[in-house]
């Protein structure tokens, strides 16, 4: 069997042919008898060592029984679109499958209504072939599965989010954020801290004030220097925005999404309000008084964290920081069992991700075999599709092994009810260099992995549960234990006070026309862009938040940034999302 990588680069595209022993045809021929041979795009990543005989290729050919060639396209998002493009433009035909190319949605309109890209959902629509396609799979029915396992609001919206505005769904929907991702900023305390200098855990921004006045002057740390820092995250590095979570506390603000809606559906942007001026103040105020670090305006890289958040020193320096624990600190540092998650005070909003349905991967609209083409896609969203997509192959670099009774997850019954979940080999699969994956792609529902048992009897187990071992049940809880359970414990309280605080209506993802999308241009960018800049120079004292000339002139720009017509837009798409 002959496969070829075409790696494709942005001004170029080189075609390199290479040649590799495979499976024989089973049951993947064509009308005429021959093997099926589809073209698949990927989007490249430098820790994926080998394409043409990776084994997520191999199980995909030997399942499906089709030969798959490999197209390699860039690891840069816009770079991807590039090469799309110049495609498009040299009349050159789409890969067959095209696997998590994260085109935007008004690129996925336009293709799609050009014929670049084939509607998928008449095919999950079509029962008769989905079931075929279980009855091949191991009776792994996708639909049906979403229907049983996933919360209401995803079940409302998986085959209509990603649907253009005339109906079309243009990419196989993805499930991929868990609850543990969706608060939009994660805040840490140091309990230690407060315990040592006898502080309550504060409920108010003048609580936190006082708290974080006593961590920078008081010594709480107990090595004689003044090194102890307020708060200190990244406005730059997801969920580390502790300027917008300190503004929650005056009007609801999410700046992936930016407009806000009020409870008679009416949108509305925050970045003019006077709640919003109120909430910058506020931030401003404690800059002033050193409670707020300039790092969290200056650190641009992620990995400038675990250093300052869990010091080499193991001697503590930051009172309150911001980020996702899992990402942001130093394994094994001890420092870390300092630290408590610190909740959005009462009566205050706490922006969040919705559980997210991502339209990252195609069929090309020019296949002629459409059907085998969603094929490939279905495979991947197959429990051990979900496995091998994210932790490698079977017996290489994960196994299966007995759960306990006491597991939090299966209550002992395991993945498949036999007792038996995962167990990692090789962890390079899923973090390192990997000839086992395409580097975690999403292709189907991972975000299941964190839905549990209790209260949810009637739910599947998450594909990718990691068994519990007997021997730990006696041990003291490890380090990455804590971890995990600091992050799970103040994602299921945030979500919890968002239920409980938020507006009525939250403005998440809409779907536009292109009539729409030509009018509103660059706006969303602009605003963004500008009211990021002007808070922080609010902030920081750069500009005067204070001075109503400078207020106002601020406003009159950001309006001049084609805001009534962005606004004009999102409200149309909004009422269009809920008609009826």
């Amino acid at each position: 069997m002959n496969k070829r990588i075409i790696s494709l680069l942005l001004a170029l595209v080189t075609v390199l042919s290479l040649t590799a022993c495979g499976k024989p045809s089973s049951g993947g021929g064509n009308a005429d008898g021959e093997q099926i041979t589809l073209r698949m795009g990927v989007s490249g990543k430098s820790n994926v060592s080998e394409w043409d005989n990776n084994a997520l290729v191999l199980w995909l050919e030997e399942q499906s029984g089709y030969n798959l060639e490999i197209e390699v396209f860039s690891a840069d998002k816009g770079e991807r679109a590039t090469q799309i493009a110049t495609m498009v433009a040299g009349g050159e035909p789409l890969p067959d499958v095209m696997c998590y190319f994260a085109l935007n949605q008004d690129l996925q309109n336009t293709y799609g209504k050009d014929g670049y890209l084939l509607d998928l959902l008449p095919y999950f629509k079509d029962e008769a072939f989905i079931d075929s396609l279980a009855q091949k799979y191991d009776g792994f029915n996708y639909v049906k599965h979403v229907e049983k396992n996933c919360e209401e609001d995803v079940k409302a919206r998986y085959l209509t989010e990603g649907c253009s505005p005339e109906g079309q769904l243009w990419a196989f929907p993805s499930l991929g954020v868990s609850q543990g991702d969706q608060p939009r900023n994660m805040l840490f305390i140091n309990q230690s801290w407060l315990d040592k200098l006898g502080l309550e855990m504060p409920t108010n921004i003048e609580e936190l004030t006082h708290v974080l006045t006593e961590f920078v002057t008081k010594d709480p740390n107990g090595n004689g220097k003044a090194d102890e820092m307020g708060m200190v995250g990244s406005v730059n590095i997801a969920r580390g925005d502790i300027p917008s979570w300190l503004i929650n506390n005056y009007i609801y603000l999410n700046d992936n999404y930016m407009a806000n809606c009020t409870d008679d559906g009416q949108i509305y942007l925050p970045y003019d309000r006077d709640e919003y001026r109120q909430g910058v103040k506020a931030v401003h105020e404690m800059y002033e008084k050193g409670l707020i670090a300039e790092l969290t305006w200056t650190i641009k890289e992620a990995s400038e964290l675990p250093a300052l958040f869990s010091p080499a020193d193991e001697v503590s320096k930051i009172g309150v920081w911001a980020g996702h624990p899992t990402l942001r600190v130093t394994a094994g540092n001890p420092t870390l069992y300092e630290y408590t998650g610190l909740l959005p005070f009462e009566g205050a909003y706490a922006a969040f991700e919705p559980l997210s349905i991502s339209t990252n991967s195609y069929v090309s609209g020019e296949t002629e075999y459409p059907e085998e083409a969603f094929e490939i896609l279905y495979l991947l969203s197959t429990p051990e599709g979900q496995r091998r997509q994210r932790y490698g192959e079977y017996g290489v670099d994960w196994e299966w092994a007995p759960c306990v009774p006491e597991c939090e997850v299966c209550a002992g019954k395991g993945i498949n009810g036999d007792g038996m979940a995962m167990k990692i080999i090789n962890s390079d699969a899923y973090t390192g260099q990997t000839t086992s994956t395409f580097a975690n792609y999403l292709v189907g529902s991972l975000h299941l992995r964190n839905v549990t048992v209790p209260g949810h009897e009637e739910r599947d187990v998450p594909f990718g549960h990691f068994a519990k071992d007997p021997a730990s049940l006696d041990d003291e809880i490890t380090w990455s234990e804590y971890r995990s359970k600091m992050a799970s414990d103040h994602a299921k309280g945030y979500m919890a006070h968002a239920d409980a605080n938020n507006p009525k209506n939250i403005v998440n993802k809409l779907n536009y026309t292109t009539e729409e999308t030509e009018l509103m241009g660059n706006a969303k960018t602009d605003i963004s862009t500008y009211a990021k800049e002007m808070r922080a120079k609010f902030i920081t004292g750069e500009i005067d938040i204070n001075d109503d000339a400078v207020w106002d002139n601020y406003v009159k720009t950001i309006h001049s940034l084609n805001w009534d017509n962005y606004i004009t837009c999102v409200q149309a798409a909004w009422d269009r999302k809920n008609a009826g």
